[in-house]
Order: C-alpha cells, then sequence, then structure tokens
C-alpha cells in the first residue's frame, strides 16, 4: 500500500486509486426527513449526528470505491471529553479531527485539529490497520511519538490532543467481511 495525499488533505491508497477517492464522490443529496433546524441542539449533539451518519453500511455509487463500506472496528474514548464514547471504522482511512466532516469526530477536545489530526486505516488485503498520523499535529502510541504508519492490534490505545483513544478490531485473523 502507497499511501498519498491530495490537495483537500484526504488520504488514500494510491497504487489502488489514480486520484484521490473521496474527491471523486457526489455531495450526499440532504435527507427531507431529517430535521434541519439545530437551534435546540448542542455543537456536540450536531456534530455527533453528522459524524454518525450512515456509518456502519454505506452505498457508494462511485466507480472504484467498495460496494458496502461495513464496520471494521472500533474506536472507544477512554479518557478525555467524550470519555465513554464510541466510535465506528470502516474501511480504507478513517480521518480523525474535530469537523464533523472526518469520519471520527472528537469535537469536544480543542487539542485536536479539525482537519486530520490522524487516521486509522484499515487495509484489506493484509486484513490489518495502521495509525497514520496526520501533518503537523502529535499523536502518541504506548507513549511514543507517532511520526509514520504504526500497526494497531485490538487493546492498543493512543493519545491525540487531551483524548486518549482504544482501539478494538472486529476485522482480525481469519474474520473478514467477503463479497
Amino acid at each position: 500500500m502507497k499511501i498519498a495525499r491530495c490537495h483537500a488533505g484526504h488520504f488514500y491508497d494510491s497504487e489502488k486509486y489514480k486520484e484521490c477517492p473521496f474527491c471523486r464522490q457526489e455531495p450526499r443529496t440532504k435527507n427531507p426527513a431529517v430535521r434541519t433546524d439545530m437551534s435546540s441542539y448542542t455543537r456536540w449533539e450536531e456534530a455527533a449526528r453528522a459524524a454518525d451518519e450512515n456509518r456502519t453500511v454505506m452505498d457508494s455509487e462511485s466507480e472504484g470505491l467498495l460496494t458496502h463500506m461495513y464496520v471494521t472496528g472500533w474506536l472507544v474514548c477512554v479518557e478525555g471529553p467524550e470519555q465513554g464514547r464510541d466510535y465506528r471504522l470502516r474501511y480504507g482511512f478513517n480521518q480523525i479531527g474535530r469537523s464533523h466532516r472526518m469520519d471520527v469526530c472528537i469535537f469536544e477536545d480543542d487539542g485536536i485539529t479539525r482537519g486530520v489530526h490522524c487516521s486509522v486505516v484499515y487495509e484489506k488485503r493484509k486484513n490489518q490497520f495502521l495509525l497514520v498520523p496526520g501533518q503537523g499535529t502529535l499523536t502518541w502510541k504506548d507513549g511514543v511519538l507517532v511520526d509514520q504508519p504504526a500497526e494497531l492490534l485490538t487493546g492498543d490505545r493512543f493519545k491525540i490532543g487531551e483524548t486518549v483513544l482504544e482501539f478494538i478490531a472486529f476485522c482480525r485473523d481469519d474474520v473478514k467481511w467477503e463479497k
């Protein structure tokens, strides 16, 4: 796998895709049944709703992307402002940051960047997970600064900002989604 970063800041496998698959996707259409008046919600609730939308299974019509994006693992916040919250992981890059546009949105920790602070990558062929640091951000795994992709195993913890996340793999050993 060769990791590349596009002009918009997305990470992707450049051996698999000629151009960024995230930039090629059509914008999502708004569901008229979803309430658009968010004035009564807190900022965290609004970001959490946006971050969790269609995360377990998501259909994609973009050429070259997986038809179904199944859950591959989870992160659980064990320390920090969002302690007790869990986040679903899916195929490919799972971008982590404070923005609601991230796959994993940790909105309440100001020590985490709005853009891509780091990513957890699920690589289907090897059935493994990697922790990939962002550019200009600090990510620690087992008390050591992560400066290049590092393998993640169930039970591993990493720290970004004031948040400590524990990783739990669904896809592991002989467990993986087959098409």
